[in-house]
């Protein structure tokens, strides 16, 4: 599927991940609701690191994608929301603390 054979070619394959990654952070800050800790755009970004993973994870999981699969930019989107809501759900629980109040 992503065969990169070149380093230039790998280069741009990460710089497209990331791009993909920080725009499905973005979009799930943007489509959930209250407050939207953590803030920044390195934390947005690794909200959607994280949603991608969690969506490619479960995906594998139920069998929705295969061994080599990863999960694709809606569905990131979507693991990025879960991931929110599961921040949101652990701040208000006082699980852990809220980086925004200080």
């Amino acid at each position: 599927m992503w065969s990169v054979r070149t380093r230039r070619g790998r280069s741009n394959f990460a710089l497209a991940w990331f791009q993909w990654s920080a725009w499905a952070g973005i979009i799930a800050r943007l489509l959930s609701p209250g407050p939207n800790n953590p803030s920044g755009f390195i934390l947005t970004t690794v909200l959607g690191i994280a949603g991608a993973f969690l969506a490619t994870f479960i995906g594998q999981a139920i069998g929705h994608y295969g061994p080599n699969q990863g999960a694709g930019f809606i569905t990131a989107t979507i693991g990025a929301l879960v991931v929110l809501f599961i921040w949101n759900r652990l701040v208000a629980s006082h699980v852990i603390s809220d980086p925004g109040s200080r």
